[in-house]
């Protein structure tokens, strides 16, 4: 088996018949090489120093390696294309899909897509009939079946290290694929560029052909040529809070909307940014706070361990929507800390485990947390609504295609539904682009813009000023403003007062800050300077969009508009860039569709 970031002779060899597609190419921005496309040349002297660069051709690029990822891979690649993953973190141990996380499988929908998407203005309902139509055409059996053979399924064993089966009528327990990324490796065309933080997404005449970033543990600039680009690295929920070590999220900290926030910068639209999930995370002691590995929570499948400041349950295990809809049990939860003060004086509850037997991903954690002198079964310890999945994300059509033409995200839902479904969107959008690719190869390119995003990275990093601020300062007053405005109750006045402080970080602390190390080696305060600029237009567009829709929906409440207003708001909110303001207007899917259907 090939390691991360290697590529088989039979892919390079194959590479080459097909005109330097998943080869790779050497050489420095002061003139730029020919690579069988048109090459650009630009002036040494504007850049900071004399820095190669390599350039990675495919067929399909394919950004992030989680849920999402593997299942388009596993499309593009059974019609043919070549793919590359890039992987911010370490290929297999980085994202969701590297922590081993169980989650819940649930088996095909018995009724169709639309019908169950049509509930919901959130949702992609074209998208989803048509992601539904492909796989049952494609695969003819069951999501579960299909789940349970990749050997993902059913983590616990008993003493004799046989599975012990978490079954009810339509669900198992299950984990994050892990194994897929192995089963990807083996492949003869594929190819992994891990430890790669994509920066900018390379646009020509209005077309995606690839995209650029940083190799972290060298600081050397790649660009990636594709005939189609698929955006899988997740919603990012780092602009909410900070606790001890961690934001208030379970999710992962390299997810910072690096790619959602590029596309955004070059003018597609964001929609749903308004949009979160949350569950309850133990967050004491506080060096292990909300860690995604090494805390225990009380969610929507576990209510019967949630407690409230008196050591009452929280919520009436009776109601079968507490166990059913995860946005009424988060938008309960809201009110009954907000509104019926029944939350301890820093809103959060309580987490007592007592003789439950819960499940794996809590499980592990029982030993873990005994070893800091904390008893989940005889003591409660403090939970706090914790942001596990947010909605920002492009719009795209039924194609999955985004604003852009060879630009797809397989992400393109409301928050709350990514692990059921990447199976459907991400299988989906694989096809899509594969289809894409194939009908649409990259020919001449303008890496001009290549030249520019590397002058903007090393301006970052080399920059100095008079009262510099550093960069961990930034991100803390960013996730402080996150935290005030986009928990599960919201208020007008939390909000305003968000958006101010966002303002200030935008104008006053963002021009000052300046990492101490201007290395470009495993330089991590550069690597969260340049994220720090995407978390800031995620937050202040996610805090917009909330001010604007005066309702209730979803996951969260509205302090001042308590109810669900679908005669105003059966919409979603799409945030663009114009000049250097955020514009904000009410779209449809449909429309989005037709006008991609011409």
């Amino acid at each position: 088996m090939k390691k991360p970031g290697e590529i088989s002779r039979r892919t390079f060899l194959k590479g080459m018949a097909a005109g330097a597609i998943g080869t790779a190419v050497h050489g420095t921005f002061a003139a730029f090489a020919d690579d069988t496309a048109s090459s650009t040349s630009a002036e040494s002297s504007a850049l900071p120093g004399s820095q190669s660069y390599d350039i990675i051709n495919c067929d399909v690029l394919i950004i992030g390696s989680g849920n999402n990822a593997l299942f388009a891979a596993d499309t593009a690649i059974s019609e043919g294309r070549i793919v590359t993953f890039v992987d911010k973190g370490p290929y297999r141990q980085s994202g969701v899909t590297g922590m081993s996380w169980d989650y819940f499988l649930g088996q095909n929908h018995s009724v169709p897509i639309k019908a169950l998407a049509d509930t919901s203005v959130l949702e992609n309902a074209e998208a989803y009939t048509r992601a539904w139509e492909f796989i049952d055409k494609k695969n003819k059996h069951n999501r579960f079946v299909y789940e349970v053979n990749h050997g993902q399924t059913l983590p616990d064993r008993d003493e004799n290290g046989h599975y012990i089966p978490f079954l009810t009528e339509d669900r198992t327990q299950g984990q994050f694929l892990r194994r897929h990324k192995d089963f990807a490796l083996v492949k003869s065309n594929v190819n992994v560029v891990d430890q790669t933080m994509i920066t900018d997404i390379l646009i020509n005449d209005g077309r995606c052909v690839g995209a650029m970033g940083l190799h972290l543990p060298t600081g050397d600039f790649k660009i990636f040529r594709a005939n189609a680009v698929i955006m899988a690295t997740g919603g990012c929920t780092n602009i909410y809070g900070w606790r001890g070590v961690s934001s208030v999220t379970n999710s992962v900290t390299d997810n910072t909307a690096d790619l959602d926030m590029a596309a955004f910068r070059h003018g597609a639209r964001i929609i749903n940014s308004e949009f979160a999930n949350y569950d309850v995370m133990s967050v004491y002691p506080e060096g292990l706070s909300t860690a995604f590995g090494a805390a225990v929570c009380g969610d929507a499948q576990e209510p019967q361990c949630i407690l409230d400041k008196d050591g009452e349950l929280l919520f009436d295990l009776n109601d079968e929507r507490i166990w059913t809809d995860r946005s009424f049990f988060c938008r309960f939860m809201a009110e009954q800390i907000d509104v019926h003060g029944r939350g301890t004086e820093n809103h959060t509850i309580y987490i007592n485990l007592g003789n439950y037997e819960p499940r794996y991903g809590n499980a592990r954690n029982i030993p873990l947390l005994a070893k800091f002198g904390v008893d989940v079964r005889s003591e409660m310890i403090e939970g706090e609504p914790e942001m596990f999945e947010h909605g920002g994300s492009p719009i795209c059509d039924a194609k999955m295609m985004t604003d852009f033409p060879g630009l797809f995200c397989g992400r393109n839902y409301r928050s709350g539904s990514g692990i059921m479904n990447n199976y459907y969107t991400g299988t989906y959008a694989g096809h899509c682009a594969a289809e894409y690719a194939k009908n649409n190869p990259v020919s001449e390119i303008d890496f001009s813009p290549a030249l520019e995003e590397y002058k903007r990275l090393h301006e970052i990093r080399t920059r100095s000023c008079e009262d510099s601020v550093r960069p961990h300062e930034v991100r803390l007053a960013i996730q402080e403003a996150g935290y005030k405005a986009l928990g599960p109750y919201r208020t007008t006045k939390s909000m305003e007062e968000s958006l101010a402080q966002l303002e200030y970080v935008r104008q006053e602390m963002i021009p000052k800050m300046v990492p101490a190390d201007t290395s470009q080696v495993f330089n991590i305060e550069w690597k969260h300077a340049i994220e720090n600029y995407n978390l800031l237009d995620l937050a202040e567009m996610s805090v917009r969009a909330s001010l604007m829709r005066e309702e209730t929906r979803d996951a969260y409440v509205r302090g001042e508009f308590p109810q669900i207003d679908d005669e105003n708001w059966s919409c979603v909110i799409a945030c663009s860039i114009d000049g250097d303001q955020m514009k904000l207007e009410k779209a449809t899917y449909e429309d989005f569709n037709k006008m991609r259907e011409g």
